[in-house]
């Protein structure tokens, strides 16, 4: 058995256009490709995803979802989405931990590909595709386990993510795909969180939730950065005292985490 390869998926422009070029024949085929579900995306990500598994299913793409497992041994035990472990235990994401990362990205994915490597070989086992691109480059860096290398077959390629999104525009125009990202991430910018109330107000209600619970268990700081996500708690535009603004409300804001798979 050779190395094992797999395409670690988020769901995002990136990883989806190398997905899609894999289809085309453009790349090689991964052997598998995981979607890591924090059980916290946005509705538009989920959408994406549920396409691309149908395309790979046509292509004879193996393609598997995994979920954390984080806290079995714990009063709050099983797999549960991102946003419902925080709420449980009285915390907040932060920006430079990476706790989500790790336990609800890396982590499930590691622990499915080992159950499919070839332990008998050298290693490494297995190399992870990530969907990283030439804007993105500072991003880039060697795996922290001996047994999986990390491979960047975009940056290889020399695409930027305008040229991911320009692919999937001109080859999958029916394919609509927006930037991935968990709804309450603290790396969000202030019109990403005014998208977020004005289009899915009952995920905003669910991130104002976690931090009152936060907050009744000491946690100073907010989800918009370190402040509140309640300067955003509100109902009312100025469109509707009859001002007129000369841009959109809100942009398709890029996550500069920086760190999911990584």
């Amino acid at each position: 058995m050779s190395q094992l390869e797999v395409l670690s998926y988020g769901g995002g422009v990136q990883s989806t256009a190398l997905i899609l070029m894999a289809i085309d024949g453009r790349i090689a085929k991964p052997d598998v490709v995981i979607f890591s579900d924090t059980g916290s995306e946005l509705p538009s990500t989920y959408e994406t995803v549920s396409k691309v598994e149908a395309l790979c299913a046509a292509a004879a793409i193996k393609f598997e979802t995994v979920k954390n497992l984080f806290g079995e041994q714990t009063a709050h035990p099983g797999s549960r989405p991102l946003h419902e472990w925080y709420a449980a235990y009285g915390r907040l994401p932060m920006v430079g931990n990476p706790r989500c990362t790790y336990n609800f990205k890396i982590y499930p994915v590691r622990r499915l590909v080992k159950t499919m490597v070839d332990r008998t070989q050298a290693k490494p086992w297995s190399s992870q595709w990530l969907g990283i691109t030439t804007d993105e480059a500072s991003r880039v860096r060697e795996s922290d386990v001996k047994w999986l290398e990390n491979k960047f077959p975009l940056i290889d390629l020399n695409m930027s993510r305008q040229d991911c999104a320009d692919y999937i525009k001109k080859h999958y125009p029916e394919l609509s795909v927006s930037k991935s990202g968990c709804f309450m991430c603290p790396y969000q910018s202030a019109k990403k969180w005014i998208r977020l109330k004005v289009e899915h107000p009952k995920l905003f209600s669910i991130a104002r939730d976690m931090e009152v619970r936060a907050k009744a268990n000491g946690v100073k700081r907010g989800l918009w950065g370190a402040r509140s996500i309640i300067a955003f708690d509100h109902d009312v535009r100025l469109e509707d005292f009859g001002f007129e603004i000369g841009q959109p409300l809100y942009d398709d804001a890029s996550c500069d985490s920086g760190g999911c798979f990584l």
